[in-house]
């Protein structure tokens, strides 16, 4: 069986953080070599540590052939709110950070359901002035495999903060425990943030792969749909448009196009 693989920067104060808690969970102490394996519900695992920034690992993970890959990374913004996040990597215009431009890797949506659910458990009993969430797809690594990130942000206190780190550790055990199951929608529209798929996604547990934000859908062609539909580990059944937070413009110019394609267009 394919291995999951858990990723941190030795760089990144944030990744640390969540893998020295992994670590601890899991019974086994931190290693010199940058590389441990064990097993988590009998499904092999790998840790790894990246003396590079997370977002340029690439074949570094790639070259396990794995089952998924799970980031362990922070989350920068300037409002600096407390987060807890989860996002499929991938570039849908340029490569500013990482990865390939117009490349995005393969949504694993039920590890990210999973990990989205337990963020928000966890959230409630370690730190509950966090903020969950889902967040569009962004940055680098574009992986040929199902990869995703989940992060703590927003600033050093709490990408340093210990109980941000055992949230972001259980999140990941189960994501690396989650099977594949049933279909998954692509998110269009609203925020980089997610709010509303993140709501559906947690009041009704909807699964979603790929979200993309208002202010990248102008980069989403008809061929770029056609790909994005194959860059996801579950089948994608549906779109979900935050329809509020789509123009006129990009309306008139996908909902055509999506139907083509021939998914369920559901709008919220």
């Amino acid at each position: 069986m394919r291995p999951v693989i858990f990723v941190a920067s030795k760089i990144d104060v944030a990744g640390q953080n969540a893998l020295s808690a992994l670590m601890d969970i899991i019974g086994i102490g931190r290693s010199s070599m940058g590389e441990q394996v064990f097993e988590i519900s009998g499904r092999e695992c790998i840790s790894i540590e990246v003396d590079v920034d997370i977002v340029h690992t690439g074949r570094m993970v790639e070259k396990y052939n794995p089952s998924l890959v799970i980031h362990l990374s922070r989350h920068s913004s300037e409002s600096k709110i407390p987060t807890l996040s989860v996002h499929v990597p991938g570039n849908v215009s340029g490569a500013d950070l990482g990865g390939e431009p117009r490349k995005i890797s393969i949504a694993p949506a039920s590890a990210m359901f999973a990990a989205l659910k337990e963020l928000e458990r966890q959230r409630a009993s370690l730190c509950p002035d966090f903020n969950v969430c889902f967040e569009a797809t962004h940055h680098g690594p574009s992986l040929d495999v199902p990869s995703m990130f989940i992060e703590i942000g927003s600033d050093l206190e709490r990408w340093r903060q210990e109980k941000a780190g055992y949230a972001l550790a259980h999140a990941a055990l189960e994501a690396a425990k989650a099977e594949p199951i049933g279909t998954a929608a692509i998110g269009l529209g609203g925020t980089h943030y997610c709010p509303k798929f993140t709501q559906l996604a947690l009041e009704k547990s909807q699964l979603f792969g790929h979200m993309f934000p208002k202010h990248s859908l102008g980069s989403l062609d008809a061929p770029f749909l056609s790909y994005v539909l194959g860059r996801n580990l579950e089948p994608i059944e549906k779109v979900v448009l935050d329809w509020k937070g789509i123009s006129g413009s990009d309306k008139a110019r996908l909902v055509p196009e999506l139907e083509k394609l021939g998914l369920r267009i559901e709008r919220i």
